[in-house]
Order: C-alpha cells, then structure tokens, then sequence
C-alpha cells in the first residue's frame, strides 16, 4: 500500500502493529528443546575469547584450521563452564595443551610411528628395556 493515504512503515498504526506481532512472536519463542542446543545456548553469555588473532595466526602458519581449535576450546568450556577470567585462561591452557598432544601424535603417525608400533618396534624395544633393567623394587625407587 503505497498510495496517497496510505500508512508509512513509521506511521504510529505500523509501529504499534509491528510492536504487537513482535510480542506475539516472543510468546512462541521458548528457546532450545534439546541437550545439545541448550549446551550452546549457553555459551551465549560467555564472555571469554576462544581463539585469539594471534592464536588464529599461529594455527594459520602451521596448516591447521581454527575453526577446529575454536569446537574443541568451545567444547571444553561447555563441559566445565568457567564463572570467571581466571577460570577461563586455565580452560584456555588446557585447550592449547590438548591441541598440541594432538597436533604431535598426528604428525608422529603421519611419520610412520605406528607402522613400527604395529610390528613391535618401539614397544618390543621398551619391554626389551625394561627387562634388562631388572623388576624394580621398592629400594630401587629411592
């Protein structure tokens, strides 16, 4: 309706119209059903960063994607949710910590690693290691 006369989008008919429809619309909105939507809810008031630029910069250099680190620190912070900055930096550490182990048993296999743990290598090498050693006793540890 665009003609003379007709009401404009601000006209106090439409505002209090659109007003209305907007609060009707609310009363439908009851928000998240399941256990997985309600986890990412609430995340919407966390406050805490998960990947910083320069984070993002270091994932970047090396190859990997961020977007899998940020799932991973988002995870974590679902799993244990931190109520305040110091809470979230130890959150933080641990992500980086777990990132890292995991960046360096992918490259250990991608190395060929379990190829020689698959044929007892390494592992036949540290029982044959421990076994020269000796049992240890209870002395032996002091």
């Amino acid at each position: 309706m665009t003609g003379v006369g007709a009401p404009s989008d601000t006209s106090p008919q439409r505002v209090s119209a659109r007003i209305a429809a907007n609060r009707r619309n609310a009363l439908k909105s009851t928000g998240p059903f399941t256990l997985a939507g309600k986890r990412r809810v609430a995340l919407n008031t966390t406050r805490f960063d998960l990947c910083s630029e320069e984070g993002e910069r270091k994932l970047q250099a090396r190859g990997e994607d961020p977007r899998e680190f940020r799932r991973l620190s988002r995870d974590l912070i679902a799993i244990f949710q931190p109520h305040s900055e110091e809470a979230a930096a130890c959150l933080e550490r641990m992500a980086w910590a777990w990132w890292e182990k995991a960046r360096r048993i992918r490259n250990w296999v991608a190395a060929g690693a379990s190829r020689r743990v698959a044929n007892g290598g390494y592992l036949a090498y540290l029982g044959r290691a421990k076994a020269q050693k000796g049992p240890e006793t209870k002395e032996s540890l002091h």
